[in-house]
């Protein structure tokens, strides 16, 4: 992978928002300033990242300007992002919808519920979509959507399933996808990969109409036209295997890690049209032809038994091609760990800003500031011999250096990026043992908090060693 160093002069958040424009070049400043304080402390609330109370004024200042939009601080880093986009032959550009609980700050304005009806919790939802290599690299977020509900729906079952897609939150799905399709370089070819909460046929229609592809996972047992079978898992249930698949499932609470191997089906399906009142609809909706990749765990013995039933509109008419479809949806779960860092590692649900509308921004800032997080935990994986400044600045690299066994018996430019992220998670807590495997984005996280605090303050005490 071809990757850019950032610029020595500049730090990682002064060149990804370059291109910045809130309006004001005093905003544009300090928008990057705060960047550079809330990265080196991701952890901590705005008053303690601020270096003072004038700075910290500055941001709670900044937060609450009208200028300040959330589209307004993506829009620089998505830019970024599509740059990153457009060095990979393919790209999975991953959604999914996370839940932020605001529900103990009582003095915050405009917050909404969140989960079910049965909750009480109060808070925003946020709907990402992340970009991400094969290969499980992040490459930064290509679109954000935050909002509060008004309350819980309390139409019928019928209600609902007569209610225009334009009209449930669910559109979201579609609307990301035509999004991503319409901003995309026509050059650059880029995936759609979503759970089962995206099984819509108003999503395959779209995808369609705007030449858009895709990897679902499968929720319902849809009708099928022209098919022995009527129904989908049914008739990928008597399809022949095609060949086996093996994959390492990782450990989850009391679970330990686990080897499963995979039966892979697939075929060619066309869905019957879902039934929807007319009156919903602005065009009728037609048959869809798709590809089906349908995997089942081999002698389980247990309730986690895996079962995923893909659904697709890129052919799959060989095993490598199936395989291909099942490597590109395990990599969904690169963003659930991107949430956990957000929530857990930058800590956004103790933020005290008290209105919704704030809050979203700072959501938004913190988000890329989380991607960025996230990226240094994969980045070694896929450039390990890279200079270690394709990650750092000069300065944070004499640092590191001096902070490790490398400083007596290395130069700044012989230091490489996987030397860098195991000393910075060293920092974190990472003990490097043989059998540790590579570091996690939670040591990661703090780690490089400890490595910019420890490069402020060698910056201010020692110049001489810095200069």
């Amino acid at each position: 992978m071809n990757i850019p160093p950032t610029a020595k002069e500049a730090t990682w958040s002064e060149h990804e928002f370059e291109r910045v424009n809130l309006g004001d070049k005093r905003l544009n400043a300090r928008l990057k300033k705060l960047s550079t304080d809330l990265s080196a402390a991701p952890s901590a609330p705005i008053n303690q990242a601020s270096e003072d109370w004038a700075a910290t004024k500055a941001a709670y200042r900044f937060f609450q300007n009208d200028k300040v939009t959330s589209e307004k601080i993506l829009s620089a880093h998505r830019t970024r992002t599509w740059e990153r986009i457009h060095r990979e032959p393919v790209v999975l550009a991953v959604q999914d919808t996370s839940y932020l609980n605001f529900s103990s700050h009582r003095k915050t304005k405009g917050l909404g519920p969140i989960g079910d009806s049965r909750s009480a919790s109060q808070g925003v939802v946020t709907h990402n979509v992340l970009a991400i290599t094969p290969q499980g690299l992040p490459l930064g977020l290509l679109n954000q959507t935050g909002w509060t509900r008004d309350g819980y729906s309390q139409q019928s079952e019928r209600e609902r399933k007569n209610t225009s897609i334009e009209q449930k939150e669910s559109y979201r799905w579609l609307q990301n996808l035509e999004l991503v399709q319409k901003l995309k370089p026509i050059d650059s070819r880029v995936v759609t990969i979503c759970d089962r909460e995206s099984d819509i046929y108003e999503f395959f229609v779209a995808a369609e109409r705007c030449s858009a592809e895709f990897v679902v996972r499968a929720a319902w047992n849809r009708h099928l036209k022209d098919s022995e079978y009527p129904r989908l898992w049914e008739t990928l249930q008597a399809q022949p295997v095609a060949g086996q698949y093996t994959i390492t499932v990782p450990a989850h609470e009391s679970t330990p890690e686990r080897t499963a191997t995979l039966a892979v089906r697939f075929r060619a399906v066309t869905l019957g049209p879902t039934q929807r009142s007319k009156g919903t609809l602005f065009y009728p909706l037609p048959p869809i032809k798709l590809w089906a990749v349908y995997v089942t765990e081999i002698a389980a013995t247990d309730e986690n038994t895996i079962e995923w039933m893909l659904l697709t509109n890129i052919a799959v008419t060989t095993l490598d091609e199936a395989l291909e479809k099942l490597s590109w949806y395990r990599c969904r779960w690169q963003i659930e760990v991107f949430h956990k860092i957000l929530q857990h590692g930058c800590t956004v649900e103790q933020c005290r800003l008290q209105s919704a509308e704030r809050l979203q921004r700072y959501i938004t800032l913190m988000s890329i500031v989380a991607w960025r997080l996230f990226w240094l935990s994969h980045i070694q994986r896929v450039a390990p011999t890279a200079p270690a400044t394709t990650i750092l600045t000069e300065l944070e690299c004499r640092t590191l250096m001096l902070m490790t066994r490398y400083s007596q018996s290395h130069q700044t430019s012989a230091l490489c990026v996987s030397q860098a992220v195991i000393a910075i998670a060293k920092l974190g807590g990472f003990l490097a043992r043989k059998h540790d495997g590579a570091p996690g984005p939670t040591v990661i996280w703090r780690g490089w908090s400890v490595l910019q605090n420890a490069t402020r303050l060698g910056d201010r005490l020692f110049p001489q060693l810095y200069g």
